[in-house]
């Protein structure tokens, strides 16, 4: 019987099931009506953000969100805000890829990505969170920077660190175990709130 717990024991994390996290990608068009971003950009980051997430049992999905943002560059905090408007369905993490994202602390100075939460005085729109992604951010690695900070994670100084601010300096960016260990618990309790939401 001793034998037997023990294999179950040593099965259970083979059992537990990845946590499903689905994105709904809301790209903005140009004064032409095309896409800012195509299949192959938002493949790419979401491909190395599933990667990187995956040592913390987060399996990532996207969907088009099915809405022609016309919108320009995002240039201020206000502009920032007025995208929750587009984010009200919180069984998914909205992702908005917009031409260029303005530093909202230095002027002249422009992001790769952010991840924001709604800042504004609609009541209806308090507590949402979501990530605003430029299209020229300069990583492909700049959505898994972002969700990084949308489940939990600070910058850090660690030269290949994936949390490190402004970029990674060393070589293929990547998280630690306990960051991995606080995605995993921050994306479990996201994705339970999530389920009661539908």
């Amino acid at each position: 019987m001793r034998l037997a717990t023990l294999a179950l024991a040593a099965a259970l994390p083979l059992l537990v099931a990845a946590t499903p996290v689905e994105l709904a990608i809301h790209v903005a068009v140009d004064d032409a009506g095309a896409p800012v971003a195509d299949a192959a950009w938002l493949d790419e980051q979401v491909g190395l953000a599933a990667q990187h997430l995956a040592g913390a049992d987060v399996e990532l999905t996207w969907r088009d969100a099915g809405d022609a943002l016309a919108t320009g560059d995002v240039d201020s905090v206000a502009e920032r805000d007025a995208l929750a408007a587009h984010a009200g369905d919180r069984a998914v993490v909205h992702v908005f890829v917009v031409p260029r994202l303005a530093d909202k602390d230095v002027e002249g100075a422009w992001l790769s990505g952010v991840h924001w939460r709604y800042g504004g005085g609609a009541r209806r729109q308090q507590g949402r969170r979501y990530v605003i992604l430029s299209r020229e951010a300069r990583s492909a690695h700049v959505l898994a920077h972002e969700l990084g900070h949308f489940f939990g994670l600070a910058h850090t100084d660690t030269a290949d660190g994936l949390m490190t601010s402004g970029g990674q300096r060393g070589g293929e960016p990547s998280l630690d175990a306990g960051q991995l260990r606080t995605v995993k618990r921050k994306a479990r309790a996201w994705a339970k709130r999530a389920r009661r939401s539908r």
